[in-house]
């Protein structure tokens, strides 16, 4: 197997191969055998390490490995200990011509982790990342807070049978007027797209009469008309508006392109 890229960090991750232990197991049995110098091939060599230590112990040796990322890995090491490139080649391999190696300082080829500071650092995006989880899972919850308001008062529930009585269509204001009798009551006259009318709304405590002339609103045009003010008005109908929790009323607008006789649907 070929460790490729790997061959640069394998002396990091196999820190604990006892190499001492393996060339005293290696070497004393060379010289069990009385051989004390000569050339070794080393099969599998890896990195060298081993290679090396018989090296500097005065053997010639010859380092095979499948992968060339490692072969240079024992390269860059070799140059440290003094070897040429013209050493490490076999064509120029001669018996008993090396008997000492002079080591020179050269760059780390594997500089040590410092596993505190590397889970500090490890430590530290984490929380980040968490951080960054938790702020967006707020900005998602946000809204739906926001949403959740006081409890409201409802009617009875009603049919879609029911609701289909109810017709609201778009009026157009033509006039609209304070009723002289009343504070509370603004006199509108509107164009339903059929016809004209007439309906009193007690919103003038909101609106002034003049701001809301032209404009597109929405009525319930089949309810009942009513007579008001003792019978001097009749309202036929009942402009449509919202009261918000703090009793402000807010009539409903629609789009003047809205043609007035639309219903609402």
């Amino acid at each position: 197997m070929a460790y490729n890229e790997f061959a640069y960090f394998y002396d990091e991750f196999n820190g604990e191969a006892d190499y001492d232990a393996l060339y005293s197991h290696i070497h004393s049995q060379l010289e069990a055998h009385g051989i004390r110098d000569g050339i070794l091939a080393d099969l599998g060599c890896g990195t060298g390490e081993l290679t090396l230590m018989l090296t500097q112990a005065g053997y010639d040796m010859i380092g095979i490995d499948q992968s060339e990322e490692m072969l240079c890995v024992v390269r860059d090491k070799a140059e440290q200990l003094g070897l040429s490139a013209e050493d490490m080649q076999y064509e120029g391999l001669t018996y008993g011509t090396k008997h000492s190696y002079t080591v020179h300082k050269g760059e780390a080829l594997f500089p040590r982790i410092d596993v505190a500071k590397e889970i500090a650092e490890l430590t530290r995006q984490d929380e980040e990342r968490r951080a960054a989880a938790q702020a967006a899972n707020a900005a998602q919850q946000a809204p739906a807070e926001e949403t959740r308001g006081e409890a409201l008062e409802h009617l009875p529930e009603i049919t879609i049978d029911d609701f289909a009585k109810c017709e609201m269509r778009v009026a157009k204001v033509l006039e609209c007027e304070n009723v002289p009798e009343s504070k509370k009551l603004l006199k509108f006259k509107l164009f339903d797209g059929e016809r004209e009318r007439t309906i009193l709304s007690g919103i003038a405590k909101w609106y002034k009469p003049e701001d809301l002339v032209g404009k597109n609103l929405v009525i319930v045009a089949n309810l009942a008309p009513r007579p008001m003010m003792k019978g001097k008005y009749v309202s036929e109908g009942m402009v449509i508006s919202a009261e918000d929790s703090e009793g402000k009323v807010t009539v409903l607008q629609l789009d003047a392109a809205i043609k007035p006789g639309s219903q609402l649907c």
